[in-house]
C-alpha cells in the first residue's frame, strides 16, 4: 500500500494548489480562519526565473496543514492586476517537457515554458483548448524513492 505522499506524487495526482491573488492580507485571513491553515514566508526562497517587474506584489507564502505544506500563495503579476484571484492546480507528470509538447499537440497551449524551482522540482504552465489553465510538475524528491 502506498502512503498518503507516494499517492500525492503519482502521475496523473493533484501535485499542488496556488492561490494567486491581489490580497494576500485578506487570502490569509479566510483560510486559516475556514481550514485552520498556517502560512509562512519562507526567508531565501528563490523564485523562479521571472521578470524582474512581475516579481510585485505579496512575498510567497507556504500554506501548512500541520507540519506538511499543501499549497501557496503569491501575488498576481502586475500587468494581471485587474484580474480576479485564481486558485491553480498543479498536477504530477513523469516528464514535464514532454507534458508540454503533448498539450500543443493535443490543442493547448504552453503559458509558461518548463522551469525548475530550486530544491522543489520542474514546473511548466499550461492551458487547455477550452481555456483553463493549470500546472505541470515533477517534484525532485520523486527521483529519490
Amino acid at each position: 500500500m502506498r502512503s498518503g505522499d507516494e499517492q500525492m506524487r503519482a502521475p496523473g495526482t493533484f501535485l499542488w494548489n496556488e492561490l494567486l491573488t491581489n490580497d494576500a492580507e485578506g487570502a490569509s485571513a479566510f483560510y486559516s480562519q475556514l481550514f485552520g491553515w498556517q502560512s509562512f514566508n519562507p526567508d531565501g526562497l528563490e523564485d523562479r526565473a521571472v521578470p524582474e517587474p512581475e516579481k510585485s506584489g505579496p512575498p510567497h507564502t507556504i500554506w501548512m496543514m500541520g507540519f506538511t505544506q499543501i499549497g501557496s500563495m503569491r501575488g498576481l503579476p502586475e500587468a494581471h492586476q485587474a484580474r480576479s484571484p485564481v486558485w491553480m492546480p498543479f498536477i504530477t507528470v513523469n516528464d514535464v517537457d514532454e507534458s508540454a509538447r503533448q498539450a500543443r499537440e493535443l490543442g493547448g497551449s504552453v503559458l509558461e515554458e518548463p522551469f525548475n524551482v530550486p530544491n522543489t522540482g520542474r514546473f511548466a504552465i499550461l492551458l487547455d483548448p477550452q481555456g483553463a489553465v493549470f500546472g505541470v510538475g515533477k517534484p525532485f524528491l520523486s527521483e529519490a524513492r
